[in-house]
Formats: C-alpha cells, structure tokens, sequence
C-alpha cells in the first residue's frame, strides 16, 4: 500500500463506522416513534433501545477522531496564532449554530410556544459543537502531540470519573439555567451534558493522534487496531466488573451517569473502529459501499429523518404500529435516506449530465 491508498484507507474505515452510527440511530428513532404502547414493555422495545445507545457516544468518538486527524494541517501551516485559533474553533461553532438552528425548526413545528426553552435543548449536535471547540483550543494551545495525547487521556478519565459527583452535587444546582443544562444539571433521556459526553469525544481525538501519526504504514496500523481491540475488552470487561463489585455513592445511575457505563461504550468504540478497519481491509478505497455512503452524510441523514419520523409529515404513524411494521418502516426510512445522500453526493454530476441533453425547438 503505498502513500497516498494509506490516506484514503484511512478515512474509509471511519466513514464505515460512522454509517453503522447512522443505520443504528435509524431504527432507534424509528422504533420509538412509531412503536405502539402495548409493545414497549417487550424485549423487542428494549433491545432496540439497548442499540440506540451506540451512535450518540459514536458520534462524539469519530468526531474527536477526525479532529485530530485534520489538526495536522493547521499544525503544518505558517499561521498567525489568532487567525490559527479562529481555524481551530470554527467547526466548533458552526456545528452548534446548527444545532440551534434544528431547535429552531422543531420549536416552529412542533412545539408548544411555552416551551421557547426547548430551543437551546443539549442534544447531540450542541455536543459535538461544544466538544470540537474545547479540542480545539486544547490543540491550539498545546503543539505537541506527546502533550496534547496525554492531557486527552487526563480529560477522558477526568469527565468520566467526576460525572456522578457533578451531577449529583448542590452547586451545580445553583448554576444559571443554561450553564446547568450545559455541565449536566439533567441526564434526561436525550440529553448530552459535558459531563460525560465530552469523554467520548477526548477518548476518540486520542485515538485520532495515534492514527495520524501511524496512518501511513499498513502494518503498523493494523497492529494500532489491534491493540485498539485488546483495550477495547480491557474496557468493557472492566466496566461490567467495576459495576457490579465496587461500592458506589449517592446519584449513582450505571444507564446515566456512571463511569463504568462510559469507559464500556468507549470499549465499544474502540471495538467498533478496529472491526471496520478490518472490513476496509478487504476493499479497495474507491469501490462503493453503503456504508460508508452513509458515514459521509450523517449530518444530513440525522436532520432529515428527525424532521420525519417525529414531525408531522409521517405523524399519522406515531405510536401505531406493530414490531413487525416498525421493522419494515426502518426499512424503507434507511433506504430512503441511502437515496437522499446518494443524490447529495452526485447531484451536481447528475445536473451536469442532464444540462449537457440537447434540447430541440418545436419550431
């Protein structure tokens, strides 16, 4: 594998296993608004919920990720330190004005005017917003990677291991509204504080250092995903083992707020990315593939199957159907969204071919 196939490997295997985020949230939202009461105390109802608590810590892994593989080209530039440090928050920023900005949508759709607070919600995009700008000023303010690789890992098991305590504690409570919801005065269902969500996003920018510095060398990457995959089993086997035997103080949630439950999913992370490089590694970078069509869009897909699966255009499906039709509408929601970033990859080649059609006179 030479140079440049060792690049373009590279960002395969992470758009991979960002698509598996996607076809899992699909069925996740899907199922949840679509399935009828009478079938949400079955097994059926719990393990679809059980894999819709992959791709939100997904998303903040291989965003952390690709962070830190992009970084290198700030790092390589001749940029003045203020023009640098606007580069390294921009998408930061950008990410969370969109999430604001799909608030906002819902807010006009949807939602009880009452409820304007709704608006500034921390869901995943505020997230990932929140997270790409502290990795940015981390990157900006530490040139090295041996530095920066260590305070990521001080950060990861710092956010993860202070969680229960600053969600539980009295000041956090006295916080104005919406720094509260912002450090984690709610761990709701759908909500995503900095504590802990930010773990994920620090564990998947320490990831993307080792990456980047090894991207180049076939062998050395494998051994990379390798070992990735033996942390991943120290992770998770150590999480469950942490849970069940260790003594654990007041507001203490192993769903919600506990470590052990966020050092497992990083575990998954780690599993998930090492097993995709291992799928890549039997396609050649330019061949097609689902999956990865997915991956490149995600932002996309996540917009628009939202906006469909609990907005009014397929409102007459909310909580109506059996496990059986909820499957088939997963189904054809996933590939209705395959068809949308399929034509938001090709519809310029497909309106440069239909502009190129002669057209005649009826003159």
């Amino acid at each position: 594998m030479n140079n440049k196939d060792a690049a373009k490997f590279r960002f395969i295997h992470i758009d991979w296993a960002r698509g598996l985020a996607v076809v899992l949230m699909i069925q996740t939202h899907a199922i949840d608004a679509w399935l009828a009461p009478a079938w949400r105390q079955t097994g059926f109802f719990g393990k679809s919920q059980l894999l819709g608590g992959f791709p939100a810590p997904a998303f903040l892994y291989l965003a952390g990720l690709a962070m830190a593989l992009s970084y290198g080209k700030l790092d390589k530039g001749e940029l003045d330190s203020l023009p640098k440090l606007w580069l390294s928050v921009k998408r930061g920023l950008q990410v969370l004005g969109l999430a604001i900005l799909f608030r906002l949508q819902e807010f006009v759709q949807w939602t009880e005017w009452h409820q304007w607070q709704k608006i500034f919600k921390v869901d995943i995009l505020n997230a990932i917003g929140i997270s790409l700008m502290a990795l940015g000023l981390l990157f900006w303010a530490v040139r090295s990677n041996r530095w920066r690789f260590a305070l990521l890992l001080a950060g990861t098991a710092s956010l993860t291991a202070l969680t229960p305590s600053v969600q539980g504690s009295q000041w956090i409570q006295g916080l104005p509204w919406l720094a509260g919801e912002y450090l984690g005065r709610r761990f709701d269902y759908g909500y995503f504080p900095v504590f802990p969500w930010l773990a994920f996003s620090f564990g998947g920018a320490a990831v993307g250092l080792l990456t980047a510095e090894y991207k180049q060398y076939r062998n050395k990457s494998i051994l990379l995903n390798l070992g990735l995959a033996g942390l991943a089993g120290v992770l998770i086997i150590g999480g469950n083992l942490w849970a069940r035997h260790v003594p654990h103080g007041a507001g203490w949630s192993f769903w919600r707020n506990s470590p052990e439950y966020v050092f497992i999913r990083i575990g998954i992370q780690a599993l998930v990315l090492s097993g995709s490089f291992v799928i890549c590694l039997f396609f050649k970078p330019q061949s097609f593939s689902l999956m990865r069509l997915l991956g490149r869009h995600s932002l996309l897909v996540y917009w628009v199957h939202i906006t469909l699966v609990y907005g009014r255009v397929l409102y007459f499906l909310k909580v109506k159907l059996d496990p059986l039709q909820s499957l088939l509408g997963v189904v054809l929601l996933t590939l209705t969204m395959l068809g949308l970033a399929w034509l938001a990859e090709n519809w310029k080649g497909l309106y440069e071919r239909t502009s190129r059609v002669p057209r005649f006179s009826a003159i």
